[in-house]
């Protein structure tokens, strides 16, 4: 009996170690993830690794940016990535193996605002030449690297298309006046153009062919959205200067607002409060689930803290495309910890900009978050920025922060002892 026994520990300590003390296979390494879209795959480079604790870490790259997830939670062959900023998710199941994964990706806003997402291990190519083969007949330009006069289909305004070509390999941004695209990297194969980003709320995919006369003819797969056509020349474009584009409805330089505060929704705060009058005024108007907010954000947080001393005021006024006002607080109070921003915030709960026009009549029409406006002592517009050229746009980001410098320094400098 005693042997019977002591067969029957063993056993049970063999299957123990055998299904218990299994150990999950290892994902560390790059992989090729891709969304698929209306308009196409979009494919962009994610990289795993396990950290010296034990920890999986995930990050997604465009050129030179790094989109780093929040937290990446496995169990077994279920693995979730969390993007924290935007509340973005990708729910995927690991394949036997180790090397594919499938699920679904979500994020906090839009709508639809669900795709399919993949990834395959390797150092793989976004775009190889075995399924993106460039036309065979030869292309009129050769390398696209500069600036592009570029029409979305159903604007009535250029963009601009600002390239760098190395090779086939492709990278750049485009500037529009409600914000640029941030990070794009692909290819350009002898009259084939592929650009695709993942910056953590978006995924973007630009495809485009080059016509006889150096023109390019594409499409802009925006997610789950119907694909937007667009065409580009190679010329200087007619972009119009981001101060002038949002405009005031009335001729008393006056842009009023009264919001509740983020901190506590039984304050109401108004541009007009006595604590403003007086002193210059910042006051951007934002969206925690848009990339271009961010980089807005975390360059409103630098000004203020440089120039609050010197009598610079400034409000956040957060608009978060939802009626939950529990959800919209822990939004902005996510962003307020993230960039350090240490004045006020307030939140609406309108559901579009069409909305925020009517909570804001002095706009003669919202066209962009982010906007920001400038107010002088007297408590008088001086200037609205639309849009932003965020650091993917380079010399362009660098003149933006000159120009906003300079305004405020005009600003501290008209104002009362």
């Amino acid at each position: 009996m005693r042997t019977i026994r002591i067969g029957a520990l063993a056993l049970c300590l063999c299957l123990v170690a055998v299904c218990g003390g299994r150990k999950e296979t290892v994902l560390d390494g790059p992989w090729r993830a891709s969304w698929a879209s209306s308009g196409g795959e979009i494919p962009v480079n994610l990289f795993l690794r396990t950290s010296a604790a034990g920890v999986l870490e995930a990050e997604a790259r465009n050129d030179i940016e790094v989109v780093k997830f929040s937290r990446v939670e496995r169990q077994g062959n279920e693995i979730n990535f969390f993007i924290d900023r935007y509340e973005c998710v990708i729910k995927a199941v690991v394949a036997e193996g180790g090397t594919a994964m499938s699920g679904r990706w979500s994020k906090q806003t839009g709508s639809p605002n669900e795709m399919p997402f993949s990834a395959v291990k390797g150092g793989l190519a976004r775009f190889p030449e075995k399924a993106y083969p460039g036309p065979a007949k030869k292309a009129p330009i050769a390398d696209v690297s500069g600036t592009w006069r570029l029409r979305f289909e159903g604007d009535d305004h250029d963009s601009v298309g600002l390239f760098r070509q190395e090779g086939e390999r492709l990278t750049g941004t485009i500037r529009a006046i409600d914000g640029d695209f941030r990070y794009l990297e692909g290819i350009y194969r002898n009259g084939l153009l592929l650009l695709s980003s993942f910056n953590g709320t978006w995924v973007f995919l630009f495809k485009a062919e080059m016509d006889g006369e150096g023109a390019l003819h594409g499409s802009w797969a925006r997610g789950p959205r119907e694909p937007v056509r667009w065409t580009a020349v190679r010329e200087e474009p007619d972009y119009p200067d981001p101060f002038t584009v949002t405009k005031l409805s009335n001729d008393e330089r006056e842009l009023r607002f009264l919001y509740r505060s983020a901190d506590d929704p039984r304050l109401f705060i108004s541009n007009e409060n006595p604590e403003f009058r007086g002193k210059p005024l910042l006051a951007a108007f934002l969206l925690t689930g848009c990339p271009n907010s961010h980089d807005s954000g975390a360059l409103l947080s630098r000004l203020y803290e440089e120039y609050r001393p010197r009598g610079l005021n400034m409000l956040l006024v957060f608009y978060e495309l939802t009626t939950d006002e529990i959800a919209a607080r822990q939004r902005v109070r996510r962003f307020r910890q993230e960039h350090g921003l240490s004045c006020p915030c307030l939140f609406s709960l309108a559901m579009s900009k069409k909305e925020v026009g009517a909570e804001i009549p002095d706009f003669e029409k919202f066209y962009a978050w982010p906007t920001v406006v400038f107010y002088d002592a007297m408590g008088k517009v001086t200037g609205i920025h639309t849009g932003i050229d965020g650091p993917a746009t380079g010399d362009h980001y660098d003149r933006l922060v000159k120009e906003y410098r300079r305004r405020i320094e005009e600003l501290l400098s008209t104002q009362a002892p």
